[in-house]
């Protein structure tokens, strides 16, 4: 019998739960541990993180800037937003959060295009207020988008296939 390293208590079959470095816990623990803003997505024993691996089709690179987290929490919610499509229940819980992630998808699409435009300007001094205006809107937009990526993250943080 194994004890859970996160409640210390023993661990029986029906309620265990073993991630993919290996280490069993509690199911409701590793949830909680998940769940929590000190996980990171990475085991509290090993402190692996199988989001961050290398390997062969998908490079990622360790470094946690804004454009890395962003493929991470992209990769992660397309996996998650695939299978909450599949479930009629889960589906009508969570469409609207998913809607107003593609709404912000096709504006940031439309702020970059008008922002691009607007830069081949020859008068691009005289609207140069223009395009920080937009690209204030553009990081509002991006960062609202990432935030809702993160509410349905948080809400799956273990996907069983």
């Amino acid at each position: 019998m194994e004890n859970c390293t996160i409640c210390l208590s023993d661990i029986n079959d029906e309620e265990q739960l073993q991630i993919e470095c290996g280490h069993t816990f509690h199911k409701q623990c590793i949830l909680n541990w998940f769940r929590s803003r000190n996980s990171s997505g990475n085991c509290p024993l090993c402190n692996d993180n199988p989001h961050t691996r290398s390997n062969q089709s998908n490079r990622i690179n360790t470094y946690y800037g804004y454009n890395n987290l962003h493929v991470l929490y992209n990769q992660r919610y397309n996996l998650i937003k695939k299978k909450i499509m599949k479930d009629e229940e889960t589906k009508k819980t969570h469409i609207n959060c998913i809607q107003r992630i593609e709404d912000y998808k096709k504006e940031e699409k439309e702020l970059n295009k008008n922002i691009q435009e607007l830069k081949k300007d020859e008068y691009y001094k005289k609207i140069k207020n223009d395009i920080d205006k937009s690209y204030k809107r553009l990081w509002v937009v991006k960062r609202q988008s990432l935030k809702n990526k993160c509410k349905i993250i948080s809400l799956y943080p273990i996907i069983f296939t």
